[in-house]
């Protein structure tokens, strides 16, 4: 059972216009049992690209939606609400 995690992320936001904003992330990260079994060639990675709406001025409350692009093609799309960090 993989008992260890690491991982990093970096997200450059920016406003756009009226309540609309941008973003771009990439992130890094994997498990393992141990730390001394990280392999970093092996690492996951995401990059990818966002849209944000200010749904709520006051409360700074956004909908966003994300699209993330992997290793190998892989992609997902997440629409959410609230930042993830």
């Amino acid at each position: 059972m993989d008992k260890q995690s690491f991982w990093m992320q970096a997200e450059f936001r920016r406003d756009l216009f009226w309540r609309f904003g941008g973003v771009a992330f990439a992130g890094i990260g994997d498990v393992a049992p141990e730390i001394d079994q990280f392999v970093f060639d092996e690492m996951k990675y995401v990059v990818g690209l966002g849209g944000r709406f200010q749904a709520l001025k006051d409360e700074k409350l956004n909908a966003r939606l994300d699209v993330g692009f992997g290793r190998g093609g892989q992609h997902a799309v997440y629409l959410s609400i609230k930042e993830a960090f």
